[in-house]
């Protein structure tokens, strides 16, 4: 009895709490704001002899009310391996390729009626103090918090990417570091993708573009793959990790020497990266088949030379 009394309070407790506390979980306020930017990202170009280029990105609001919001910048670079982005705010006079302080926008902030869209110039200062090669900055667009707000609440934003290249004095440096499948003398396995990482030394955002492939002592492709199927960017002075997936195109032999063969280049300029690696292939289904082979054939033998033994 007090057993089911103790389960029936502890039940009853839980569900008043949850009760009580479910209000607050779903209090917040509903969030109208509905924009996208396009381009999601570009490259631009700046010429030496230019003092000033513009670009220009798309705003569409396909809500039924009318948005008001902000446009400013941010520096950006590569955080990690895999590509993630990290903005920089207020160390910029640090970063050799910041942007953001060269940008200027027509207009700063605006109000895109419901159901169209509004275009934006950007202005990219080509000035002294523009270094040459890359440089790297993130077009924000906000939303502007209501006059008389009572409470603060975190702004919904878009952004665009802007990768600008500025001519004369471009160094590219890229170079193929490290491999996630490094085959050995002897392997037993194909893989079915290959993790490769490349470290731009340069001074400017490359694409790294090539070919991944696994051939037999005859030349013969036997797996391919292509190298950064996505392009996706390699920022200055950075590292990042792409994976390249394998296809089989042939039939291959269980016992049979291979090489793995990575060619490929930058986008632009003139540099290269390769990998060239030999092994000897076994198929271990093929290993226990032979062993059985020779197994039942040594038997045999064993088996023939008793009987001629008992004559």
């Amino acid at each position: 009895m007090v057993y089911r009394f103790w389960n029936f309070f502890l039940v009853s407790s839980l569900l008043l709490f949850l009760t009580a506390t479910a209000p607050m979980a779903f209090a917040q306020e509903k969030n109208n704001f509905s924009l996208t930017i396009q381009p999601a990202y570009q490259e631009v170009e700046i010429p030496e002899d230019k003092n000033s280029v513009e670009t220009t990105i798309t705003l569409k609001n396909p809500s039924d009310t009318a948005q008001q919001m902000e446009l400013f910048a941010f520096d950006f670079t590569q955080s990690d391996h895999f590509g993630s982005i990290a903005l920089l705010d207020g160390f910029t006079g640090q970063y050799a390729h910041t942007l953001a302080s060269f940008l200027s926008f027509e207009k700063d902030s605006l109000i895109i009626a419901a159901q169209s869209e509004e275009e934006v110039v950007i202005k990219i200062e080509n000035r002294a103090t523009l270094s040459p090669g890359g440089h790297y900055a993130a077009i924000v667009v906000r939303a502007i918090e209501e006059q008389g707000a009572s409470q603060q609440k975190i702004l919904p934003a878009v952004t665009s990417l802007l990768l600008v290249r500025k001519k004369s004095g471009e160094r590219i440096n890229l170079s193929l570091k490290e491999l996630s499948w490094q085959p050995k003398a002897l392997v037993t396995h194909f893989p079915e993708k290959i993790d490769l990482t490349f470290e731009n030394g340069g001074n400017v955002h490359v694409v790294p573009r090539g070919t991944a492939a696994i051939t037999d002592i005859f030349g013969r492709v036997v797996f391919q793959g292509t190298v950064n199927e996505s392009s996706l960017y390699l920022l200055p002075g950075t590292m990042r990790t792409i994976s390249t997936n394998l296809q089989q195109s042939r039939t291959f032999f269980p016992l049979m020497f291979y090489s793995l063969e990575i060619h490929g280049r930058s986008n632009v300029g003139e540099a290269t990266f390769s990998s060239e690696t030999s092994f000897l292939y076994v198929d271990w289904k093929f290993v226990v088949l032979l062993l059985i082979i020779v197994g039942a054939i040594i038997f045999r033998t064993v088996q023939k030379k008793k009987r001629n033994e008992k004559k």
